[in-house]
């Protein structure tokens, strides 16, 4: 017949657990668990807010582009283009505030520079604050 191997046939005489036995849990794999999770959980939101602002400057440097090249071929006034790429800014980049634009034009050029701060959706870990330049050619009769 054979005989069923308990575990208190494997230890030691002594009291000692053989070798194979698994340590009581004293709940620092919980904690470390946790810990880990919170780590996760800070860097995909660093990730996700790195893409948004990626986003959001791509917006607003073409929305600044298209309503400069908009500007010099209606010939219109400094203050009516600050005015309107403040206006676009504001439309096409969810959570741009304290936009400020300043608009400067040449003999060749008309030259815009944007400066705003920008608020992710989310936690807003870090204050970002977004600096755009563009400049586009006037038209000139040859």
């Amino acid at each position: 017949m054979a005989r069923r191997l308990l575990s208190e046939d494997i230890g030691h005489r002594d009291g000692r657990r053989a070798p194979f036995d698994a340590p009581p849990d004293d709940g620092s794999y919980t904690i470390e668990g946790i810990v880990a999770i919170g780590v996760f959980y800070v860097l995909l939101a660093l990730i996700v807010q790195i893409g948004f602002l990626v986003l959001a400057r791509s917006a607003a440097a073409t929305s600044v582009e298209a309503s400069l090249r908009s500007a010099v071929v209606a010939d219109l006034d400094i203050e009516t283009v600050a005015s309107r790429i403040e206006r676009d800014v504001t439309s096409v980049v969810p959570g741009a505030q304290e936009i400020e634009v300043e608009v400067t034009h040449g003999a060749e050029a008309l030259r815009a520079v944007v400066r705003f701060r920008w608020v992710p959706p989310g936690p807003d870990l870090v204050p970002v604050t977004v600096s755009i330049e563009r400049s586009v050619a006037r038209i000139v009769p040859p």
